[in-house]
């Protein structure tokens, strides 16, 4: 009797194709999970970017506030007016233009609004552009305070409001969101001018 090769696969082939698709099987579902759960963590964001967009904006203002007679740098707890330099790149001009800016908070709609009011009109002969509005929504407080020396208890201290005509050394703005939970954003931003006033 004679014995043909028997057609089929080893014990040991089945096995080794077994541990093959197992370990292939495993990095798929690995590297799908991951992708999974990185989606769901960017699917409910919570809008930290906005948070920093917002105050870096804010801080440039800030730091290229200048004094204007008609237009006082003021302030209290929930807004800010002051003039500054805004760089504006339109088809008409180009270059840094004054804009007046105003923040405000409103705590009803818990939002917080910056406007900006270009002086083009009377610098470039009546060249007409829109204010520009931004709106950082979910804001849960919004708090600003004014730096300066005070002449009568001789030293420097936090204020509330800002009614000098002349600019406090710096501003802290604390920001707080509803959706970022145990965080706040504080920045202190110095005013650059050669003479701070007193409160």
């Amino acid at each position: 009797m004679r014995r043909g090769k028997a057609s089929g696969f080893t014990f040991i082939e089945i096995i080794v194709v077994t541990v093959i698709v197992m370990t292939l099987g495993a990095a798929i579902y690995a590297t799908l999970s991951r992708g999974v759960r990185l989606w769901g963590r960017v699917a409910k964001d919570s809008g930290e970017w906005k948070a920093d967009i917002w105050l870096e904006k804010m801080t440039g203002e800030l730091r290229n506030v200048f004094y204007d007679p008609q237009w006082k740098f003021r302030g209290t707890k929930t807004e800010l007016f002051f003039s500054s330099l805004d760089r504006l790149n339109t088809e008409k001009a180009q270059g840094a233009l004054p804009v007046y800016v105003c923040y405000t908070y409103d705590s009803k709609k818990k939002n917080l609004i910056a406007q900006t009011f270009p002086f083009e009109d009377i610098l470039m002969k009546k060249i007409k552009s829109p204010t520009r509005l931004s709106v950082l929504d979910k804001v849960r407080s919004f708090d600003l305070r004014y730096y300066a020396y005070d002449a009568k208890v001789r030293t420097h201290r936090w204020e509330t409001q800002w009614t000098q005509d002349c600019f406090p050394e710096a501003v802290k703005i604390t920001v707080e969101f509803e959706p970022i939970k145990h965080r706040k954003w504080i920045r202190t931003v110095s005013i650059p001018t050669e003479s701070p006033c007193a409160a």
